[in-house]
């Protein structure tokens, strides 16, 4: 179980503001559960707002954690998506982009101005359940960047059966190779 059932955490910011955090999910069924190939259960986090002026020493948001999916019945099913990805982390810099909210499947969600120096870094998601660190940004050698936030963590899912065993065809972000799948 996944006991208390809580949300992620929301991504941290001095002078911006974080991703928000993934939200808490609990599907009860006295049958089964069975989630269709077009269907998407998500509780991902969301990305972060990018840093501003290197003077004002404003750095990229952290991108908002993953939250919780906990499914439990007899009988249970995936076809389709269940994701508990973390959310990109925000650019450093005037001028940067904010990160990205978790995506719908196993790829993690972009941080903001990729490929300068305060790039944010990448949500987690699919087989990499952290998320990735922040560029250091410039900003102290004479640059415009200042440090790109880290992307937020992916989250947990858990499926609870009497016969200990789900049918899975669809995807689990993050997978089932991670500690944060069972």
């Amino acid at each position: 179980q996944l006991v208390p059932l809580v949300p992620g955490a929301a991504g941290g910011g001095l002078a911006t503001f974080g991703g928000a955090s993934g939200g808490a999910i609990q599907l009860v069924a006295g049958t089964s559960i069975t989630v269709e190939p077009s269907c998407v259960i998500s509780v991902g986090g969301g990305g972060a707002d990018p840093g501003g002026a290197p003077s004002a020493g404003q750095a990229g948001g952290g991108g908002g954690s993953g939250g919780a999916l906990l499914l439990e019945a007899p009988n249970v099913s995936i076809a389709g998506t269940l994701e508990a990805n973390g959310g990109g982390g925000g650019g450093g810099g005037p001028g940067s982009v904010y990160g990205a909210d978790a995506t719908l499947n196993a790829q993690p969600a972009a941080g903001g101005t990729t490929g300068t120096p305060g790039a944010g870094g990448n949500g987690g998601a699919g087989a990499s359940a952290a998320g990735t660190a922040g560029g250091p940004g410039d900003a102290t050698t004479g640059g415009s960047n200042t440090a790109g936030g880290g992307g937020g963590g992916a989250g947990y899912i858990r499926i609870n059966t009497t016969s200990c065993s789900a049918t899975i065809s669809g995807t689990l972000s993050p997978d089932a190779t991670t500690t944060c799948a069972t």
